[in-house]
């Protein structure tokens, strides 16, 4: 339980006055042994030294200001348990809330027990509303009665009647005090947060951030809400308001990325403008609590996290000419060539001291010991041991090197190779990428040491996902900072011919919680955090995130199953094809040359006689 009394008088009442014994007998009353308290008032009397010798007497620490200070907020780090404020109406207790709401004792959970002179209804209303606003709800209005001035009415308000929606002037009254005594005895503070919010309606901000929030369905007419379905975070929404019996009504801004930025005074844009001022009641979209966010609004616990990595344009694929000369290494290469240099020097040598005839020209050592290599049959056989033992060593390496270097074909030949591919981010500046990052990103890295400044000076903010990425994967001139999820959800967007068109590194920047944020005061914070806690025991979000990831990826899986990169098609042989025909011609052109070479020479050598 929590107490805060806000003693609000138009005229300073003394200390035995039926208003002063009441609030005096409620404080003891509903205040456990050692609870702190504040004390707030105008210079009046209306808490005298009698009354705080009393709270001093049952072990309640005790604050006493009748005047804010910018030194005083260091004295005060322990949240109060109590509060008792003068104020004479409801700009001054606005004031006073503004004031005390910035100290770090500060408790809006505390209990609230208000003294009102002023009972008009606008009046109370009024004060109804900030308290409310400033997230206070647990608090009794402590009013004299206009019949009889020894009696003091209690009421209180109960925020979650809503058939019609929020109405603070639907205040009921509690209990009477007369002398000090409640007549009735009621419990002032009960739960008000029912366990069931039925026709409540939870206002949600969002951006639109697959896989988190999806693009809206609709707009309602007339309004700027509209009617999501498909999100990791739409789907969290929508259990946790099932579960409590709510409607969920989602605000989402037309202009892209707009999460907006929150300043250290509490000055915002964009989303974090709309929950700064609490015109929402949650924020989603993939939200990070940063020491600016909790600062000023209440964030949920983590169900799910997230990192960040660059994303750069793909390397190009390899020309086909080149997979035929890659498929081994150029090591390999030039031990193959080295050998083949060696043997034919070695029978070419050897045949010079034995009864070889063919061999012993270089020329033909070379090209026999080349029709070995590509599997053809060689005429003459060598005649003398020697050298047949040592075509047989030659004959068996090239059969190795056959079987390695078909292998290495077929598998090049079934994947894409790529030319060097960028893989770091000094290599990112040495090619002098641009540098995009998301706006929401800025406020995360501006706290974190992941990026040095140098990185984050040169980055540009992106303002529209989809020219960003466009920029990244076609104009090929910008490196991209993303989140992992989106990165897994986007990627096969960007396919062309079977090829991707943007890499992302494998190691990640940073890594955070995701969370909802959720306006200041929240009174549902421990509701929702209890049925998140819950769902992400039970793996309900991974399951939902794999569901996401599914149901994007089946159209794109289908156009990719009908030309499958696992086989190998005419268009991956085009290049041994071309080697082939090149061969081929080649023959053709040195058969006739040697054909045009022996007519040549017959018809040079033999006198022919024409009559």
């Amino acid at each position: 339980m929590f107490l805060l009394i806000l003693l609000l008088s138009g005229v300073s009442p003394h200390s035995n006055s039926p208003l002063s014994k009441c609030l005096q007998s409620i404080s003891l009353r509903f205040s456990a042994k050692s609870e702190t308290f504040w004390v707030s008032h105008n210079q009046s009397d209306l808490f005298d030294s009698n009354f705080l010798k009393i709270l001093t007497s049952q072990g309640h620490p005790i604050s006493i200001s009748s005047d804010f200070n910018p030194d005083l907020g260091h004295n005060f780090w322990t949240q109060t348990d109590n509060y008792l404020i003068e104020s004479s109406n409801d700009l001054e207790l606005e004031s006073t809330l503004q004031n005390l709401k910035y100290l770090h004792s500060w408790n809006p959970k505390s209990k609230f027990i208000i003294g009102v002179n002023n009972s008009t209804e606008t009046n109370l209303s009024k004060m109804i509303e900030i308290l409310w606003y400033e997230g206070i709800y647990n608090f009794i209005l402590a009013i004299s009665s206009f019949d009889n001035s020894k009696i003091t009415n209690l009421y209180s308000w109960y925020p979650y009647k809503c058939q019609n929606g929020l109405n603070f002037d639907q205040f009921r009254l509690f209990d009477t005090c007369q002398n000090g005594v409640l007549v009735n005895g009621a419990n002032l503070f009960p739960v008000k947060i029912p366990q069931t919010l039925r026709f409540c309606k939870l206002v949600v901000g969002a951006v639109v951030w697959p896989p988190y929030v999806m693009t809206p369905t609709t707009r309602v007419a007339n309004t700027d809400r509209y009617i999501v379905t498909q999100g990791l975070e739409v789907r969290l929404i929508e259990t946790i308001c099932q579960k409590l019996k709510m409607n969920v009504s989602y605000t989402i801004s037309e202009k892209p990325l707009n999460w907006g930025h929150l300043s250290e005074n509490g000055t915002g844009t964009g989303l974090m403008a709309l929950l700064r001022q609490k015109k929402i009641d949650v924020a989603i979209a993939s939200l990070t609590p940063t020491y600016e966010r909790l600062k000023f609004f209440e964030n949920s616990q983590s169900y799910y996290f997230e990192s960040f990595r660059w994303c750069v344009p793909h390397a190009h694929t390899q020309p086909s000419w080149r997979k035929v000369l890659d498929a081994v290494s150029t090591n390999l290469w030039a031990t193959f060539l080295g050998s083949f240099i060696a043997f034919s020097c070695l029978v070419w040598s050897l045949s010079q001291r034995r009864p070889e005839t063919h061999y012993r020209r270089l020329t033909n050592c070379f090209q026999a010991l080349y029709g070995i290599a590509l599997s053809i049959s060689v005429r003459p056989h060598p005649k003398s041991h020697y050298l047949r033992w040592i075509t047989c060593f030659w004959l068996i390496f090239c059969f190795n090197f056959g079987i390695l270097y078909n292998t290495r074909l077929v598998s090049v030949l079934t994947k894409p190779t790529y030319e060097t591919q960028t893989k770091t981010i000094e290599q990112v500046i040495q090619n002098r990428l641009g540098l995009l990052l998301p706006s929401s990103f800025f406020s995360h890295f501006d706290k974190n040491l992941s990026l040095s400044d140098e990185i984050l000076n040169m980055s540009s903010e992106c303002h529209d996902m989809r020219d960003c990425l466009n920029r990244v994967a076609y104009d090929r001139d910008s490196a991209i900072c993303l989140s992992s999820t989106y990165i897994y959800y986007v990627k096969k967007s960007y396919i062309s011919d079977n090829k991707p068109l943007i890499f992302c590194f494998s190691n990640n920047i940073a890594t955070y919680p995701v969370v909802l944020l959720m306006k200041k005061g929240f009174p549902l914070k421990s509701r929702l955090n209890e049925i998140i806690s819950r769902l992400v025991e039970g793996g309900f979000v991974d399951f939902w995130a794999r569901q996401v990831y599914t149901h994007k990826w089946k159209s794109e899986m289908s156009k990719l199953n009908s030309t499958s990169d696992s086989y190998v098609n005419m268009e991956r042989l085009k290049s041994a094809f071309v080697c082939l025909l090149t061969g081929l011609v080649t023959s053709f052109v040195v058969l006739i040359c040697e054909l045009v070479h022996f007519v040549f020479n017959f018809l040079k050598n033999k006198q022919i006689f024409i009559v």
